[in-house]
Protein backbone atom coordinates (compact mmCIF):
# COMPACT_ATOMS: atom_id res chain seq x y z
CA UNK A 1 0.00 0.00 0.00
CA UNK A 2 1.83 3.15 -1.08
CA UNK A 3 1.37 6.77 1.03
CA UNK A 4 -0.20 8.83 -2.60
CA UNK A 5 2.77 11.22 -1.64
CA UNK A 6 4.63 11.09 -4.69
CA UNK A 7 1.87 9.75 -7.29
CA UNK A 8 -1.50 10.64 -7.73
CA UNK A 9 -4.45 11.78 -9.77
CA UNK A 10 -5.16 15.54 -9.16
CA UNK A 11 -7.95 17.34 -9.26
CA UNK A 12 -7.87 18.47 -12.51
CA UNK A 13 -7.90 14.47 -13.80
CA UNK A 14 -11.19 12.69 -14.80
CA UNK A 15 -11.71 10.86 -11.63
CA UNK A 16 -10.60 14.19 -9.76
CA UNK A 17 -12.98 16.17 -11.14
CA UNK A 18 -15.35 13.36 -9.57
CA UNK A 19 -13.95 12.43 -6.43
CA UNK A 20 -11.47 14.90 -5.61
CA UNK A 21 -7.44 14.74 -5.53
CA UNK A 22 -5.98 11.58 -4.57
CA UNK A 23 -2.85 13.49 -2.92
CA UNK A 24 -1.78 11.35 -0.04
CA UNK A 25 -4.17 8.95 -0.40
CA UNK A 26 -3.32 5.06 -0.24
CA UNK A 27 -3.10 3.11 -3.57
CA UNK A 28 -1.69 -0.17 -4.54
CA UNK A 29 1.57 -0.79 -6.98
CA UNK A 30 1.38 -4.51 -8.55
CA UNK A 31 3.80 -6.14 -11.03
CA UNK A 32 3.39 -9.96 -13.38
CA UNK A 33 5.66 -11.97 -11.16
CA UNK A 34 6.85 -13.58 -14.34
CA UNK A 35 8.44 -10.51 -16.79
CA UNK A 36 7.90 -12.12 -19.76
CA UNK A 37 5.02 -11.61 -22.60
CA UNK A 38 3.97 -15.29 -21.90
CA UNK A 39 2.99 -14.67 -17.91
CA UNK A 40 0.74 -12.95 -16.24
CA UNK A 41 -0.05 -11.90 -12.93
CA UNK A 42 -4.12 -12.34 -11.36
CA UNK A 43 -5.31 -10.36 -8.78
CA UNK A 44 -8.91 -10.49 -7.28
CA UNK A 45 -10.61 -7.73 -5.15
CA UNK A 46 -13.33 -9.34 -3.22
CA UNK A 47 -15.94 -7.03 -1.03
CA UNK A 48 -16.72 -8.16 1.97
CA UNK A 49 -20.65 -6.94 0.87
CA UNK A 50 -21.46 -6.19 -2.81
CA UNK A 51 -20.76 -2.14 -4.53
CA UNK A 52 -23.47 0.05 -4.75
CA UNK A 53 -24.48 0.13 -8.02
CA UNK A 54 -23.13 3.58 -8.51
CA UNK A 55 -21.08 6.28 -7.20
CA UNK A 56 -17.82 4.63 -6.96
CA UNK A 57 -14.51 3.96 -9.81
CA UNK A 58 -12.22 2.11 -10.01
CA UNK A 59 -8.91 3.76 -11.63
CA UNK A 60 -5.62 1.67 -12.98
CA UNK A 61 -2.27 4.16 -13.68
CA UNK A 62 0.48 3.47 -15.85
CA UNK A 63 -0.60 1.00 -18.36
CA UNK A 64 1.65 1.91 -21.16
CA UNK A 65 3.74 -0.73 -22.20
CA UNK A 66 1.75 -3.82 -20.83
CA UNK A 67 -2.01 -4.61 -21.01
CA UNK A 68 -4.93 -5.87 -18.24
CA UNK A 69 -7.84 -7.36 -18.49
CA UNK A 70 -10.74 -6.54 -16.19
CA UNK A 71 -13.31 -9.24 -15.26
CA UNK A 72 -15.80 -8.61 -12.48
CA UNK A 73 -18.94 -11.00 -10.34
CA UNK A 74 -21.56 -9.41 -10.13
CA UNK A 75 -24.10 -9.35 -6.74
CA UNK A 76 -25.99 -11.66 -8.46
CA UNK A 77 -23.27 -14.25 -9.12
CA UNK A 78 -22.78 -13.49 -12.78
CA UNK A 79 -20.15 -12.60 -14.81
CA UNK A 80 -20.09 -8.92 -15.26
CA UNK A 81 -20.34 -7.51 -18.95
CA UNK A 82 -18.56 -4.60 -20.63
CA UNK A 83 -21.48 -2.65 -19.59
CA UNK A 84 -21.62 -3.73 -15.84
CA UNK A 85 -17.82 -2.56 -15.89
CA UNK A 86 -18.65 0.97 -17.31
CA UNK A 87 -15.24 1.95 -18.99
CA UNK A 88 -15.34 6.04 -18.03
CA UNK A 89 -12.54 6.71 -20.84
CA UNK A 90 -8.97 6.62 -21.01
CA UNK A 91 -6.47 9.79 -19.96
CA UNK A 92 -2.50 10.74 -19.37
CA UNK A 93 -2.51 12.02 -15.49
CA UNK A 94 0.42 14.45 -16.13
CA UNK A 95 -1.48 16.43 -19.08
CA UNK A 96 -4.08 18.22 -15.95
CA UNK A 97 -1.80 21.24 -14.89
CA UNK A 98 -0.42 21.03 -11.39
CA UNK A 99 0.51 19.45 -9.02
CA UNK A 100 1.84 16.31 -10.97
CA UNK A 101 3.24 13.17 -10.14
CA UNK A 102 6.74 12.69 -9.70
CA UNK A 103 8.14 12.33 -13.45
CA UNK A 104 5.68 14.25 -15.21
CA UNK A 105 5.90 16.96 -17.48
CA UNK A 106 3.20 18.23 -19.58
CA UNK A 107 1.81 16.93 -22.88
CA UNK A 108 2.48 13.09 -22.88
CA UNK A 109 -0.42 12.31 -24.12
CA UNK A 110 0.13 8.50 -24.28
CA UNK A 111 -3.16 7.05 -22.82
CA UNK A 112 -4.41 3.07 -23.27
CA UNK A 113 -6.90 1.69 -25.11
CA UNK A 114 -10.01 -0.20 -24.14
CA UNK A 115 -11.12 -3.36 -26.26
CA UNK A 116 -15.14 -3.93 -24.56
CA UNK A 117 -14.85 -7.13 -26.26
CA UNK A 118 -12.04 -8.93 -24.65
CA UNK A 119 -12.03 -6.38 -21.76
CA UNK A 120 -8.59 -5.63 -21.72
CA UNK A 121 -7.18 -1.91 -21.49
CA UNK A 122 -3.77 -1.87 -23.54
CA UNK A 123 -0.71 0.37 -23.48
CA UNK A 124 1.06 2.27 -25.92
CA UNK A 125 -1.01 1.35 -28.89
CA UNK A 126 0.22 4.78 -31.04
CA UNK A 127 3.89 2.90 -31.50
CA UNK A 128 2.43 -0.84 -31.26
CA UNK A 129 3.15 -0.91 -35.34
CA UNK A 130 7.38 -0.04 -34.58
CA UNK A 131 7.36 -3.17 -32.52
CA UNK A 132 9.24 -1.09 -29.45
CA UNK A 133 6.38 -0.13 -26.83
CA UNK A 134 7.76 2.86 -25.19
CA UNK A 135 7.61 3.17 -21.22
CA UNK A 136 6.16 6.31 -20.24
CA UNK A 137 4.44 8.09 -17.16
CA UNK A 138 1.11 8.44 -16.66
CA UNK A 139 -0.72 6.35 -18.64
CA UNK A 140 -4.42 5.35 -17.13
CA UNK A 141 -7.78 3.79 -17.67
CA UNK A 142 -10.76 4.26 -15.43
CA UNK A 143 -13.96 2.55 -14.68
CA UNK A 144 -17.39 3.44 -13.01
CA UNK A 145 -19.51 0.07 -12.62
CA UNK A 146 -23.26 0.15 -13.17
CA UNK A 147 -24.03 -2.76 -11.34
CA UNK A 148 -23.10 -4.13 -7.60
CA UNK A 149 -20.29 -6.64 -7.93
CA UNK A 150 -19.33 -9.08 -5.67
CA UNK A 151 -15.55 -8.97 -6.84
CA UNK A 152 -13.38 -7.49 -9.91
CA UNK A 153 -10.09 -9.83 -11.14
CA UNK A 154 -7.05 -8.50 -13.08
CA UNK A 155 -5.19 -9.93 -15.19
CA UNK A 156 -1.93 -7.86 -15.77
CA UNK A 157 0.39 -8.88 -18.51
CA UNK A 158 3.78 -7.42 -19.22
CA UNK A 159 4.79 -6.67 -23.04
CA UNK A 160 8.23 -5.29 -22.66
CA UNK A 161 10.45 -4.32 -20.09
CA UNK A 162 9.70 -4.56 -16.12
CA UNK A 163 6.33 -2.73 -15.48
CA UNK A 164 4.44 -1.59 -12.60
CA UNK A 165 0.85 -0.75 -12.06
CA UNK A 166 -1.39 1.01 -9.83
CA UNK A 167 -4.80 1.10 -8.56
CA UNK A 168 -7.20 3.31 -7.14
CA UNK A 169 -11.05 2.55 -5.80
CA UNK A 170 -12.68 5.96 -4.79
CA UNK A 171 -16.34 6.55 -3.42
CA UNK A 172 -18.59 9.20 -3.49
CA UNK A 173 -20.43 9.67 -0.31
CA UNK A 174 -23.34 11.23 1.03
CA UNK A 175 -25.03 12.38 4.04
CA UNK A 176 -28.16 11.22 5.01
CA UNK A 177 -30.63 13.08 8.22
CA UNK A 178 -33.89 13.08 9.61
CA UNK A 179 -36.11 14.03 12.43
CA UNK A 180 -37.98 13.27 15.36
CA UNK A 181 -41.04 15.17 16.66
CA UNK A 182 -43.54 15.00 18.92
CA UNK A 183 -47.06 13.97 17.97
CA UNK A 184 -50.44 15.75 18.23
CA UNK A 185 -51.60 15.15 21.08
CA UNK A 186 -48.36 13.66 23.07
CA UNK A 187 -46.46 14.26 25.43
CA UNK A 188 -42.35 14.81 25.15
CA UNK A 189 -39.86 11.74 26.31
CA UNK A 190 -37.94 12.85 29.38
CA UNK A 191 -34.56 11.42 31.04
CA UNK A 192 -33.42 9.83 28.03
CA UNK A 193 -32.04 10.17 24.57
CA UNK A 194 -33.46 8.91 21.47
CA UNK A 195 -31.07 7.34 19.39
CA UNK A 196 -30.80 6.98 15.50
CA UNK A 197 -29.05 3.72 14.16
CA UNK A 198 -28.30 2.97 10.07
CA UNK A 199 -28.27 -0.52 9.13
CA UNK A 200 -27.54 -2.17 6.05
CA UNK A 201 -30.39 -4.79 4.32
CA UNK A 202 -28.96 -7.45 5.92
CA UNK A 203 -29.20 -5.74 9.10
CA UNK A 204 -25.44 -4.77 9.44
CA UNK A 205 -25.12 -1.23 12.05
CA UNK A 206 -23.13 0.73 9.48
CA UNK A 207 -23.45 4.17 12.56
CA UNK A 208 -25.25 5.41 15.39
CA UNK A 209 -26.27 9.46 16.36
CA UNK A 210 -28.29 10.64 18.81
CA UNK A 211 -31.21 13.02 18.50
CA UNK A 212 -30.37 16.35 19.53
CA UNK A 213 -32.91 19.30 19.52
CA UNK A 214 -35.26 16.43 17.41
CA UNK A 215 -32.43 15.54 14.43
CA UNK A 216 -30.04 13.57 13.84
CA UNK A 217 -27.55 12.93 11.27
CA UNK A 218 -25.04 10.50 9.14
CA UNK A 219 -22.00 11.62 7.05
CA UNK A 220 -19.83 9.66 4.93
CA UNK A 221 -22.11 7.06 3.19
CA UNK A 222 -21.24 5.30 0.14
CA UNK A 223 -24.09 5.83 -2.37
CA UNK A 224 -26.13 2.64 -1.55
CA UNK A 225 -30.15 2.40 -1.66
CA UNK A 226 -30.74 -0.06 0.75
CA UNK A 227 -30.32 1.72 4.01
CA UNK A 228 -32.77 1.35 6.61
CA UNK A 229 -33.02 4.02 9.68
CA UNK A 230 -34.13 2.66 12.99
CA UNK A 231 -35.15 4.63 16.46
CA UNK A 232 -34.67 3.89 19.87
CA UNK A 233 -36.73 5.79 22.18
CA UNK A 234 -35.64 6.15 26.09
CA UNK A 235 -37.46 4.25 28.51
CA UNK A 236 -40.82 5.60 28.89
CA UNK A 237 -41.30 6.37 25.80
CA UNK A 238 -42.44 4.71 22.15
CA UNK A 239 -42.36 5.24 18.39
CA UNK A 240 -45.67 5.40 17.34
CA UNK A 241 -45.87 3.87 13.79
CA UNK A 242 -43.01 2.22 12.44
CA UNK A 243 -39.87 2.62 14.29
CA UNK A 244 -37.97 1.45 10.68
CA UNK A 245 -37.77 3.18 7.88
CA UNK A 246 -36.51 2.64 4.28
CA UNK A 247 -33.77 5.05 3.69
CA UNK A 248 -31.69 5.87 0.27
CA UNK A 249 -28.05 7.72 -0.23
CA UNK A 250 -29.06 7.99 -3.69
CA UNK A 251 -30.39 11.71 -4.99
CA UNK A 252 -31.51 12.86 -7.47
CA UNK A 253 -29.82 16.16 -7.32
CA UNK A 254 -25.90 16.04 -7.92
CA UNK A 255 -25.68 19.17 -5.85
CA UNK A 256 -27.87 17.74 -3.09
CA UNK A 257 -25.48 17.29 -0.34
CA UNK A 258 -27.81 14.89 2.26
CA UNK A 259 -30.59 12.68 1.47
CA UNK A 260 -34.01 12.96 3.99
CA UNK A 261 -35.70 10.50 6.17
CA UNK A 262 -39.24 11.82 7.07
CA UNK A 263 -39.87 12.43 10.27
CA UNK A 264 -40.01 9.81 13.23
CA UNK A 265 -43.35 10.25 15.68
CA UNK A 266 -41.86 9.87 19.46
CA UNK A 267 -43.71 10.10 22.77
CA UNK A 268 -44.04 9.48 26.07
CA UNK A 269 -45.84 6.13 26.81
CA UNK A 270 -48.98 7.01 28.46
CA UNK A 271 -50.94 4.47 30.97
CA UNK A 272 -50.93 1.62 30.78
CA UNK A 273 -48.88 -0.11 28.45
CA UNK A 274 -49.55 -3.50 27.09
CA UNK A 275 -46.77 -5.39 25.55
CA UNK A 276 -45.36 -8.59 24.50
CA UNK A 277 -43.36 -10.72 21.82
CA UNK A 278 -43.66 -13.17 19.14
CA UNK A 279 -40.79 -15.67 18.64
CA UNK A 280 -40.33 -18.61 16.69
CA UNK A 281 -39.95 -22.13 18.55
CA UNK A 282 -36.14 -21.42 18.51
CA UNK A 283 -36.78 -18.32 20.31
CA UNK A 284 -36.17 -15.26 17.63
CA UNK A 285 -38.05 -12.56 17.41
CA UNK A 286 -40.60 -12.68 14.05
CA UNK A 287 -40.96 -8.76 12.80
CA UNK A 288 -44.10 -7.31 10.98
CA UNK A 289 -46.80 -9.44 12.74
CA UNK A 290 -50.20 -7.75 12.71
CA UNK A 291 -51.23 -6.99 16.50
CA UNK A 292 -54.47 -6.13 18.01
CA UNK A 293 -55.52 -5.03 20.83
CA UNK A 294 -59.92 -5.65 21.76
CA UNK A 295 -60.58 -3.33 24.87
CA UNK A 296 -63.81 -3.40 26.94
CA UNK A 297 -65.53 -0.41 25.79
CA UNK A 298 -65.55 -2.45 22.23
CA UNK A 299 -62.99 -0.24 20.79
CA UNK A 300 -59.48 -1.66 19.43
CA UNK A 301 -56.11 -0.72 18.65
CA UNK A 302 -53.41 -2.11 16.00
CA UNK A 303 -49.89 -2.53 15.55
CA UNK A 304 -47.07 -4.23 13.83
CA UNK A 305 -44.25 -6.04 15.68
CA UNK A 306 -40.35 -4.69 15.22
CA UNK A 307 -37.92 -6.94 13.55
CA UNK A 308 -37.40 -8.45 17.06
CA UNK A 309 -40.52 -9.33 17.19
CA UNK A 310 -41.72 -7.02 19.70
CA UNK A 311 -44.50 -5.09 20.39
CA UNK A 312 -46.57 -2.17 22.75
CA UNK A 313 -49.81 -0.83 22.89
CA UNK A 314 -50.52 1.72 25.40
CA UNK A 315 -53.56 4.22 26.41
CA UNK A 316 -55.10 1.80 27.84
CA UNK A 317 -57.74 2.51 30.46
CA UNK A 318 -58.24 0.25 33.75
CA UNK A 319 -60.95 -2.26 32.67
CA UNK A 320 -61.53 -6.22 32.48
CA UNK A 321 -61.30 -8.31 29.72
CA UNK A 322 -59.10 -7.19 27.34
CA UNK A 323 -57.63 -9.33 24.54
CA UNK A 324 -54.45 -9.56 22.46
CA UNK A 325 -54.50 -11.47 19.54
CA UNK A 326 -51.93 -11.67 16.16
CA UNK A 327 -52.47 -12.64 12.30
CA UNK A 328 -50.49 -15.59 12.35
CA UNK A 329 -47.76 -14.91 9.15
CA UNK A 330 -47.90 -17.60 6.14
CA UNK A 331 -45.78 -20.45 6.88
CA UNK A 332 -45.98 -20.54 10.75
CA UNK A 333 -48.60 -21.95 12.95
CA UNK A 334 -49.62 -21.49 16.37
CA UNK A 335 -52.45 -20.11 18.40
CA UNK A 336 -53.80 -16.44 17.70
CA UNK A 337 -55.39 -15.34 20.59
CA UNK A 338 -54.01 -15.17 24.35
CA UNK A 339 -56.84 -15.35 27.28
CA UNK A 340 -58.25 -12.69 28.08
CA UNK A 341 -56.51 -10.42 31.23
CA UNK A 342 -57.35 -7.20 33.10
CA UNK A 343 -56.06 -3.62 33.66
CA UNK A 344 -56.57 -2.83 37.02
CA UNK A 345 -57.16 0.36 39.52
CA UNK A 346 -54.10 1.53 41.26
CA UNK A 347 -53.78 2.80 44.21
CA UNK A 348 -54.01 6.30 45.03
CA UNK A 349 -51.91 8.75 43.76
CA UNK A 350 -50.59 6.15 41.07
CA UNK A 351 -50.67 5.14 37.72
CA UNK A 352 -52.02 1.71 36.31
CA UNK A 353 -49.38 -1.14 35.91
CA UNK A 354 -48.24 -1.83 32.71
CA UNK A 355 -49.23 -5.37 31.13
CA UNK A 356 -46.65 -7.39 30.07
CA UNK A 357 -45.62 -11.13 28.67
CA UNK A 358 -48.55 -11.51 26.46
CA UNK A 359 -46.21 -13.39 23.98
CA UNK A 360 -46.90 -16.04 20.98
CA UNK A 361 -44.53 -18.79 20.09
CA UNK A 362 -45.00 -19.73 16.25
CA UNK A 363 -44.00 -23.45 14.41
CA UNK A 364 -42.87 -23.28 11.44
CA UNK A 365 -45.33 -25.22 9.67
CA UNK A 366 -43.90 -28.65 8.44
CA UNK A 367 -42.26 -28.34 5.43
CA UNK A 368 -39.76 -30.65 2.67
CA UNK A 369 -36.79 -31.28 3.71
CA UNK A 370 -34.10 -28.48 2.82
CA UNK A 371 -36.90 -25.64 2.81
CA UNK A 372 -36.46 -22.85 4.60
CA UNK A 373 -38.39 -22.28 8.64
CA UNK A 374 -41.21 -20.11 7.76
CA UNK A 375 -41.96 -20.94 4.06
CA UNK A 376 -45.45 -20.96 2.51
CA UNK A 377 -45.33 -25.13 1.68
CA UNK A 378 -48.25 -23.75 -0.70
CA UNK A 379 -46.19 -21.18 -2.43
CA UNK A 380 -43.87 -22.93 -4.80
CA UNK A 381 -39.73 -21.95 -4.08
CA UNK A 382 -38.09 -19.93 -7.21
CA UNK A 383 -35.57 -21.71 -8.36
CA UNK A 384 -32.24 -20.16 -8.00
CA UNK A 385 -30.41 -18.80 -10.78
CA UNK A 386 -27.51 -20.75 -11.81
CA UNK A 387 -23.87 -19.57 -11.34
CA UNK A 388 -22.85 -19.72 -14.64
CA UNK A 389 -18.92 -20.79 -14.41
CA UNK A 390 -15.95 -18.80 -14.29
CA UNK A 391 -13.93 -17.58 -17.88
CA UNK A 392 -10.69 -18.94 -17.38
CA UNK A 393 -8.19 -16.17 -17.10
CA UNK A 394 -5.56 -16.40 -19.81
CA UNK A 395 -2.62 -14.77 -20.31
CA UNK A 396 -2.51 -11.90 -22.85
CA UNK A 397 0.36 -11.26 -25.65
CA UNK A 398 2.32 -8.43 -26.80
CA UNK A 399 5.43 -6.98 -25.59
CA UNK A 400 6.29 -3.79 -23.32
CA UNK A 401 9.84 -1.43 -22.54
CA UNK A 402 11.11 -1.42 -19.33
CA UNK A 403 9.69 0.39 -16.52
CA UNK A 404 13.27 1.12 -15.18
CA UNK A 405 14.27 1.45 -11.06
CA UNK A 406 11.43 1.35 -8.70
CA UNK A 407 11.45 4.04 -6.29
CA UNK A 408 9.55 6.81 -4.77
CA UNK A 409 7.51 5.99 -2.11
CA UNK A 410 9.44 3.22 -0.52
CA UNK A 411 10.62 0.01 -0.47
CA UNK A 412 9.82 -3.19 -2.76
CA UNK A 413 7.30 -5.67 -0.27
CA UNK A 414 8.72 -8.94 -1.68
CA UNK A 415 11.48 -9.96 -4.47
CA UNK A 416 9.00 -12.22 -6.13
CA UNK A 417 11.15 -15.48 -6.05
CA UNK A 418 9.07 -18.61 -6.26
CA UNK A 419 7.24 -19.49 -3.52
CA UNK A 420 7.18 -16.02 -1.66
CA UNK A 421 4.05 -14.33 -0.05
CA UNK A 422 5.19 -10.81 -0.71
CA UNK A 423 2.72 -9.54 1.71
CA UNK A 424 0.67 -10.22 4.77
CA UNK A 425 -3.34 -10.58 3.54
CA UNK A 426 -1.72 -11.77 -0.03
CA UNK A 427 -2.07 -15.35 -1.64
CA UNK A 428 0.37 -16.22 -4.14
CA UNK A 429 -0.54 -18.94 -6.92
CA UNK A 430 0.70 -20.21 -10.70
CA UNK A 431 0.30 -18.87 -13.80
CA UNK A 432 -3.68 -18.60 -15.33
CA UNK A 433 -5.12 -17.43 -12.81
CA UNK A 434 -5.59 -20.03 -10.75
CA UNK A 435 -5.10 -19.79 -6.80
CA UNK A 436 -4.18 -22.76 -5.16
CA UNK A 437 -4.33 -23.00 -1.46
CA UNK A 438 -1.40 -22.21 0.17
CA UNK A 439 -2.13 -24.07 3.78
CA UNK A 440 -1.76 -20.41 5.37
CA UNK A 441 -3.97 -18.28 6.77
CA UNK A 442 -7.24 -16.79 4.78
CA UNK A 443 -6.42 -13.48 3.53
CA UNK A 444 -7.10 -10.46 5.57
CA UNK A 445 -9.00 -7.72 5.02
CA UNK A 446 -7.70 -4.71 2.76
CA UNK A 447 -8.41 -0.99 3.77
CA UNK A 448 -7.99 1.22 0.70
CA UNK A 449 -7.34 4.10 2.57
CA UNK A 450 -10.37 7.15 4.30
CA UNK A 451 -12.25 8.56 1.98
CA UNK A 452 -11.53 6.29 -0.91
CA UNK A 453 -12.86 2.60 0.44
CA UNK A 454 -15.86 1.21 -0.78
CA UNK A 455 -18.08 0.43 2.23
CA UNK A 456 -17.02 -2.72 4.11
CA UNK A 457 -13.68 -4.73 4.09
CA UNK A 458 -11.98 -5.99 0.73
CA UNK A 459 -9.83 -9.28 0.38
CA UNK A 460 -6.97 -8.97 -2.26
CA UNK A 461 -5.65 -12.37 -3.61
CA UNK A 462 -3.24 -12.16 -5.80
CA UNK A 463 0.08 -13.49 -7.31
CA UNK A 464 1.43 -10.53 -8.55
CA UNK A 465 4.35 -8.56 -6.89
CA UNK A 466 3.82 -5.79 -4.96
CA UNK A 467 5.77 -3.05 -5.47
CA UNK A 468 6.22 0.35 -4.65
CA UNK A 469 7.04 2.82 -6.97
CA UNK A 470 6.52 6.63 -8.07
CA UNK A 471 4.95 6.35 -11.18
CA UNK A 472 1.50 6.87 -12.14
Amino acid sequence: MQSGTSAFLNAGSPPGQVFGSSLGRPYLNLRPRVDTSAGSSTTTYTFASPTPAAGWAMVLGDVDADQVRVQARRADGGAASADDLGFAGSFNACDFGTPRTAGCAAGVGDAPAWDAGTQTLTGDTATATTGAFADTVGATGWFRPTTPLSSITLTYTRREGAPVFQTWFAAESRGLSGTVVVPAGGAPCTGGTTTARLLTADGTEVASAPVVDGAYAFDGLALRDDYRVVVDPPAGCLVEGDPEREASAVVEQPDQPDAVVGPFEVRAIVPAPVSGTVRDTDGAGIGGVAVTLDRPDGTAATTTTAADGTYLLDDNPVGDGYVVSIDVPAGYTGDDAREPFDVTAPAAGQEPAPVTGQDFVLAPVAAEPGTPPGTDPTTPEPTPPTDPPATPVQPGGGDDAGDGADAGDGAEVGDGAAGDDPSAGVQTGGAGGELPDTGGPSPAPLALGAGLALSGAVVLLTDARLRRRRRL
